[in-house]
């Protein structure tokens, strides 16, 4: 196929389609590995809705990182349709593998039942609901047998709705909760109940619940319970098949809590019970003795004596009896140990010392374990098993590395961008050179055809042309030394600003572009900016800004400011010493003062509660409050000190006056309230009678 996605992925065939999403496997072209890509399918590109939840959805399940879940590389948005980049896995799906072989080895089926939740229990800690686990959805490696899980978080984004207008199911609706069934709210332990699905098909090849129609099936997983697992496989533990019905369980708050239960309850659930009875060895019968002739008939010829063969048979029989006692007497369970983070050796070791087999399940990369260490295990450390049960182990291979590329005679920012690609980091290095470009990779640290792990800093080596130099630091250097340095150089210095500074001398250079240390070539004009000293400088007008900008004033002067009355940086200064157009001296203080304040608020009118409430949003305190009698005023503020609209300073308290039927009337006369008004000539009392 010549189909492309973008100018990177080149399609080469089409691995299936779904009603949400077609899955194409590709080649990588810029780092030439093989992926997948899952494009949403025409009817979901063409609802707006259900095309966003798919972004948001997939950029939600990008960051999940863990051995049994498909990688998603990268999520292309703006493309027409967007689309997803995967891992690419080489195998089949576990539900072509279950109609392939049929049911699986219990063994085999509690070890990817132990893989499947653990991809699970990931994706619950980072907040992602799979709401679509099936078989199909189960995809099986087929170098090492590893499961891994894929499209998490993209049923959710295509399937909000549980059954589509014209009644398809969307979704796998074979391993539907009851909850999804009835467009209920999910959680994490409806995927758990799709897991018990799961895990019946894999221990007895079938699903909990068939039907002809999807909606019969989905009332089936509402309102019926399942066919016992033990009645299809008698074989099944009662421990195994207690897991799988606790899972599917119709109320979610009768099922497990999460996915790490699950899997400690399935680690335990093949472990041999302790028999209360022991076969007992076989005991042979005693041998017939042998007749003697008499002792007066003539002596006959000696014949074989049936010894050898009676102590040979004697022998047999007791081989027998303890082969026998050994084999049918039961083993007592043992502890698995734990071996993650041991060495393939120290853990070979410690399973034979308890009877147990060791047995590689598979291997991969790992950034912070050595090669050949325990990254999992199954069955769990601290389960009780049978003596000679096998435990698998998944191995570290050490950091994924990467072979280096050949940068040179790349420009830097194409070798950049190839580092970035392969996820190492390009640390550079200019060098003058006669005969490579400026700006070009002209060597490369580790070489070209090195494998280093992920994250390794590429020293990358670039030329710099011919006849460039350092910059040497001229800060601090007399003006005509900094001079004559660069002329050395064969650069020229120009003087960009005189500058009056109180901390540093007269013709002192303060500030130089370019920076000490850049290479520059000959000719390179460089601007300094000199200190002009205290020579003619005097104090600025501070009076009227804010603080903030009269403290960048000051100091930029090289001088010492000091702010007295506590203000904010937006208050304004008001006074300052010395005044403006005084000549500054060696040593200067520059003091400055600010005066913050507030404006009395009008709460004339209000209930008390709502008084306080705005005079202390005015940065003000509430003061004495008086009850007097005001006819028809109850709780009601009558009068304020200060009055409202003064200046006054933050915390200032105000008095109030507030209306109380049950306040004495003084001289028995009922009193008056003059009204308070900010903009009046004269100045009432608060509460005058």
């Amino acid at each position: 196929m010549s189909e492309r996605f973008g100018e990177r992925y080149e399609v080469l065939e089409v691995l299936g389609e779904g009603g949400m999403s077609r899955v194409y496997r590709a080649q990588d072209t810029r780092l030439g590995r093989e992926v997948a890509i899952k494009v949403p399918v025409r009817p979901v590109v063409e609802d707006p809705e259900a095309l966003e939840r798919f972004r948001r959805e997939a950029r939600a399940a990008a960051p999940l990182t863990h051995p049994n879940i498909v990688t998603i590389y990268d999520f292309v948005d703006d493309a027409e349709p967007p689309y997803l980049v995967l891992e690419s896995i080489r195998g089949e799906d576990l539900r072509k593998y279950l109609d392939r072989l049929g049911p699986l080895d219990l063994d085999q089926a509690v070890a990817y039942g132990q893989q499947i939740l653990s991809a699970l229990g990931h994706a619950h800690e980072h907040g992602i609901i799979h709401r679509d686990l099936s078989a199909r959805n189960v995809l099986l490696e087929g170098h090492s047998g590893v499961a891994r899980v894929t499209d998490f978080g993209i049923a959710r984004a295509l399937g909000d709705r549980t059954l589509t207008p014209d009644g398809q199911m969307v979704g796998s609706v074979g391993y539907l909760s009851p909850e999804q069934a009835q467009g209920e709210p999910v959680d994490a332990r409806s995927d758990l109940y799709s897991f018990g699905c799961l895990l019946y098909q894999m221990v007895t090849g079938r699903l909990p619940f068939t039907a002809d129609n999807p909606v019969k099936m989905a009332l089936q997983h509402v309102r019926e319970q399942p066919e016992p697992p033990s009645r299809i496989r008698p074989d099944l533990p009662e421990a195994l098949e207690a897991v799988i019905l606790r899972c599917l369980q119709k109320n979610p708050e009768q099922r497990y809590s999460s996915a790490r239960e699950v899997s400690h309850a399935l680690g335990t659930s093949l472990a041999a019970p302790v028999e209360k009875t022991r076969v007992r060895a076989v005991i042979p019968p005693p041998a017939t003795p042998v007749e003697r002739p008499p002792l007066a008939a003539p002596p006959p010829r000696p014949a074989p004596t049936p010894w050898p063969r009676v102590v040979v048979g004697l022998a047999l029989v007791g081989l027998l009896a303890f082969l026998l006692a050994f084999f049918m007497t039961p083993r007592e369970p043992v502890e698995v140990p734990k071996l993650v983070g041991l060495t393939m050796e120290q853990a070979t070791v410690a399973l034979e010392r308890v009877g147990l087999k060791f047995q590689i399940q598979s291997q991969q990369t790992s950034s912070t374990a050595a090669p050949n260490t325990v990254l999992s295990q199954v069955p769990a450390g601290g389960t009780r098993v049978a003596r000679g049960s096998t435990v698998s182990v998944v191995l570290s291979q050490g950091p994924l590395t990467v072979q280096l590329p050949d940068l040179r005679g790349l420009t830097v920012s194409r070798a950049q961008d190839e580092l970035r690609n392969l996820r190492l980091t390009g640390k550079i290095r200019e060098e003058p050179d006669d005969e490579v470009p400026v700006g070009v990779v002209k060597a490369q640290d580790p070489q070209p055809g090195a494998r280093v792990t992920l994250d390794t800093t590429i020293e990358l080596v670039v030329s710099q042309g011919a006849g460039q130099a350092l910059l040497p630091q001229l800060i601090g250097l007399k003006l005509e030394e900094a001079r004559r340095r660069l002329e050395e150089l064969g650069m020229v210095l120009v003087v960009a600003e005189y500058r009056h500074d109180a901390s540093v001398d007269e013709d002192i250079v303060l500030e130089q572009n370019p920076s000490a240390g850049t290479q520059a070539r000959k000719g390179r004009r460089v601007r300094v900016v000199v200190s002009k000293g205290l020579a003619g400088m005097s104090v600025p007008e501070l009076e009227g800004k804010s603080v903030a900008e009269v403290r960048k004033i000051v100091e930029g002067l090289g001088l010492e400011l000091r702010v007295e009355g506590g203000g904010k940086a937006d208050d304004p200064v008001v006074m300052q010493e010395p005044p403006a157009g005084d000549p500054v001296k060696e040593g200067m203080v520059v003091t400055v003062r600010t005066t913050p304040s507030a404006i009395v608020p009008v709460v004339q009118g209000l209930g008390e509660p709502e008084a306080r409430t705005r005079i202390r949003a005015a940065g003000l305190t509430v003061g004495d409050v008086i009850p007097v009698y005001v006819e028809g005023s109850t709780g009601e503020v009558v009068g304020q000190e200060p009055l409202p609209g003064i200046e006054v300073a933050p915390g200032t308290q105000v008095i109030l006056y507030v209306g109380d039927p049950n306040a004495p009337t003084p001289s028995g006369a009922e009193p008056t309230v003059t009204p308070v008004l900010p903009d009046t000539d004269e100045t009432p009392a608060p509460w005058v009678e």
